[in-house]
């Protein structure tokens, strides 16, 4: 990732991150930024340090989704963007989404309105808008409309 990505997806994980683990609803432990990790116990604490070696390590199946799927030109900060909403919503979801039709036509503007259809997660078996995701989208599109006013 590009400096304005790493700095935005920082700002979103370590908002999150306390040092230590919870259990997932699959059982397994969860560091909070959400990533399931087979080596450790629940109660286990980590260093910020660790922490983001884990985050970091994290983004390679990202960095590989976005420049496998994205088959137009982009720069940086559109790629930035990408690569922290896919780590969001997972490449299977963006693989299907409109978004990603509208990325490969060049269409940006487009592409950069999707975003907004991004924001909403289940609670008490309903769909809801979530302010901690309608903040997420709001940064990650800012990010990818400045790169394309770039082009």
């Amino acid at each position: 990732l590009g400096e304005a990505g790493d700095l935005l997806r920082c700002h979103h994980e370590r908002s999150a991150l306390r040092h230590h683990l919870i259990g997932g609803d699959d059982g397994l432990p969860d560091l909070l930024d959400g990533n399931v990790l087979s080596q450790v116990q629940q109660g286990d604490t980590c260093t910020q340090e660790q922490a983001e070696y884990w985050i970091y390590n994290d983004l390679a199946w990202v960095v590989k989704a976005v420049n496998e799927m994205v088959a137009t030109e982009i720069n940086q900060k559109m790629f930035d963007a990408l690569c922290i909403f896919v780590y969001n919503i997972g490449e299977t979801a963006f693989h299907k989404s409109s978004m990603l039709r509208q990325l490969n036509q060049s269409n940006w503007k487009q592409a950069s309105v999707e975003f907004d259809k991004w924001v909403k997660a289940r609670a008490g078996g309903q769909l809801v808008t979530v302010k901690g995701l309608v903040n997420r989208r709001d940064k990650e599109q800012a990010l990818f409309d400045e790169g394309v006013s770039e082009l």
